[in-house]
């Protein structure tokens, strides 16, 4: 190969190189962008939100803040929206979360939240779930016994729990577990015996129903325990007392 050949071959290849060099220079920012992760972590798809609830998201290839718009979309029709923005640690990590705050008005029903995320030079895909809310407490009707009833041998506790996304029900006495005191339907049917107990006296006894969206509902009544039998001794008078004709004695 001559002199003159291989200086022509150095200099095409620079000239090769620069021109790469500017080629890359010239594509858009979109074009070389980083890409990031984004998971929702919480709620899941199909699962059940209460009252004070939360978005959680964790963010990963984060590597300055970030904001973080939670859209949702309501029952019925309308959306709602929620930001918060977020700075990732060392390791370019964001697992936080976004207050989805639904109230008593809230209505009940399926929601869908999508999730985006707005990072300079970063890009992430959109992520959504769909989910159902349910806002309203438990409620307990028909409880027997009453507030001060008296109670002997076998006490039977009973409600009836209005409530169509129930999760299950305790029976606690002075708080403290009984036998067969748990139960998922919309019936408690509870025999409490009392045959153990040493003492008589007043105990306090607690129904507590908790639906799938973590609502609930406590009952407390109190139930006297009246086990032993009344006993009648005559005072006066005795045996060895002396009665008069027609004299008044008091009992």
């Amino acid at each position: 190969v001559s002199a003159r050949s291989f200086r022509a071959g150095f200099l095409m290849s620079r000239r090769s190189g620069f021109r790469l060099l500017a080629a890359l220079a010239a594509l858009p920012m979109a074009a070389v962008a980083l890409a990031g992760t984004l998971t929702i972590k919480s709620p899941t798809a199909g699962s059940f939100v209460g009252r004070n609830s939360a978005l959680r998201f964790q963010l990963t290839g984060s590597r300055v803040e970030a904001t973080v718009r939670v859209a949702l979309a309501l029952p019925g029709g309308g959306t709602t929206t929620v930001e918060r923005r977020f700075t990732p640690n060392d390791a370019g990590v964001v697992d936080n979360s976004v207050p989805l705050s639904f109230s008593e008005s809230s209505p009940s029903g399926n929601y869908t939240a999508t999730v985006s995320v707005t990072e300079p030079g970063n890009t992430y895909a959109s992520q959504s779930v769909t989910f159902v809310v349910d806002v309203k407490d438990p409620r307990l009707v028909s409880v027997s016994p009453i507030d001060g009833a008296f109670g002997r041998n076998l006490v039977r506790i009973r409600a009836r729990i209005e409530e169509t996304n129930l999760q299950g029900w305790e029976v606690l006495v002075d708080n403290q577990l009984i036998p067969d005191n748990t139960g998922t339907g919309n019936d408690v049917a509870v025999d409490w015996d009392t045959t153990g107990i040493a003492r008589d006296g007043a105990r306090t006894v607690t129904i507590r129903a908790t639906d799938l969206a973590g609502n609930s509902v406590t009952r407390n009544f109190t139930v006297t325990l009246d086990r032993i039998r009344p006993t009648v001794s005559v005072a006066f008078p005795t045996a060895s007392t002396t009665l008069l004709r027609r004299q008044a004695v008091s009992v």
